[in-house]
């Protein structure tokens, strides 16, 4: 069974993603975990159990995201984390083996000129896992053509192309692949 990530951000469309997410693991028969991560470091003077009513909210508002959606028979688990995103993915990846992550491309509705957001962008850059960017508004269904994107060559992960090969042999997708190189800057004194 595939394990699935849906990092819950701030949006107020976070159950279209998790929607999304839900009628994919249907179709792949898959685990879907909903994660929302905060950062609270208790200093002198604090109440004492800040953090605990803290992952208290943060488990009240997940579960009313998760009520939002239809569920057919499967589960959706609830995580929350205290600390940073990072750090948060890499544990629970440890502990369960995250095969794919979900998320919208931003957590708010901003009209930026870039595609991804902040947090988006982070969990990209920083972890090893594939992830599928879901635009706003998007249902689920066949995939006809996929595109993956790689800065490098090197697959630091054996199973990291298991869920674009599940996808494109259940679907018959057409995969294409593009290169993402950074820009070289080149300092002459």
């Amino acid at each position: 069974m595939m394990n699935i990530l849906v990092p819950i951000g701030t949006s107020t469309d976070a159950h279209e993603t998790l929607q999304y997410a839900v009628d994919f693991a249907a179709d792949f028969n898959a685990q879907i975990y909903v994660m929302e991560v905060f950062n609270v470091t208790g200093k002198t003077g604090t109440l004492t159990n800040i953090t605990q009513k803290i992952a208290e909210n943060s488990r009240e508002r997940l579960k009313d995201i998760v009520g939002q959606v239809k569920v057919d028979g499967n589960e959706i688990k609830i995580v929350n984390f205290n600390g940073e995103l990072a750090d948060g993915l890499r544990e629970l990846d440890k502990e369960l083996g995250i095969e794919l992550i979900i998320l919208a491309p931003r957590s708010n509705d901003v009209q930026e000129e870039f595609y991804l957001g902040q947090t988006s962008g982070a969990i990209i850059k920083r972890t090893n896992i594939p992830t599928l960017i879901v635009p706003k508004g998007t249902t689920y269904k066949k995939f006809k053509t996929i595109l993956v994107a790689f800065k490098s060559g090197i697959l630091k992960r054996k199973r990291i192309l298991d869920p674009l090969i599940d996808i494109k042999k259940k679907h018959s997708s057409e995969v294409n692949l593009l290169l993402v190189k950074p820009p070289v800057i080149l300092m002459m004194t």
